[in-house]
């Protein structure tokens, strides 16, 4: 039934929007049209499934942000960030010049 499900999303959303930026219904086919769910994937739980229970998830991503934004690893990141930034300040006024992207965006990222 999900199979059935994914095919009919694909075919009602993702071939209408694919079509409407220009892409042949041919070359569609070739790159979605072998597609399917990958069922062993760990902890997937396909929809309206009772027999797979989820298990508890421990990735830091899916629990509270406040790991990420502990005070002290932001004054460490500052630090690191303010060092690279007197190291590579030459690269970055370049890339600064050529991009018109701030050096601190293209420090950060």
């Amino acid at each position: 039934m999900i199979e059935h499900q994914f095919r009919a999303w694909l075919a009602g959303s993702v071939w209408p929007r694919a079509r409407a930026e220009g892409v042949s219904r041919a070359t569609f086919e070739r790159a979605l049209g072998d597609v399917a769910l990958e069922w062993d994937l760990p902890e997937l739980v396909p929809p309206g499934s009772a027999d797979r229970v989820p298990q508890k998830q421990l990735q830091a991503e899916f629990r509270s942000p406040a790991r990420y934004f502990a005070h002290r690893k932001l004054e460490d990141a500052a630090l690191h960030g303010r060092r690279l930034a007197r190291v590579h300040a030459g690269a970055l006024a370049a890339a600064e010049a050529a991009t018109g992207v701030p050096a601190r965006i293209v420090l950060a990222i």
